[in-house]
């Protein structure tokens, strides 16, 4: 049985991405954006990814895993290469929520236990954080 875990549509191009779980492997097909023919497919290297998410230049597709594999975002390239794994450890649930900044400079990470990373797209690395744990502002 395949399960649908996610989808969203590339920006400027209008590729549909659907992420689907079969028993035992997450996947990710791009279709074209007329007539919904497979145009790339590939496997992810997850224990049960939760949800994908275009750059806003359609450029990288983030998507992320589960709580049970800790703390886990992978970034692709549109055509399907692994450009970088982010990994951290967690104490708490893992990886809540995931959105790009709009004008898609930060890849933002929300983890169960209410803290956030913001990762840099031109490395995606961590920076700097203005939002102290206590959810106010520092000046930086």
């Amino acid at each position: 049985m395949t399960v649908v875990a996610g989808y969203g549509y590339r920006p400027c191009t209008a590729h549909f991405a659907l992420l689907t779980r079969s028993s035992t492997h997450d996947v990710i097909s791009v279709h074209q954006h007329t007539s919904y023919k497979l145009a790339s497919s590939f496997t992810l290297p997850t224990l049960d990814a939760q949800g994908l998410k275009w750059s806003p230049c359609g450029r990288w597709i983030a998507v992320w895993d589960s709580a049970v594999s800790g703390y886990k975002v992978l970034v692709y390239t549109a055509d399907g290469h692994l450009y970088r794994t982010y990994e951290k450890r967690c104490d708490g649930l893992g990886v809540k929520s995931v959105e790009w900044s709009p004008g898609g400079d930060f890849l933002t990470i929300g983890s169960s236990d209410g803290r956030l990373a913001f990762l840099s797209n031109y490395t995606f690395s961590p920076v700097p954080s203005p939002v102290t744990v206590d959810g106010s502002i520092t000046k930086l």
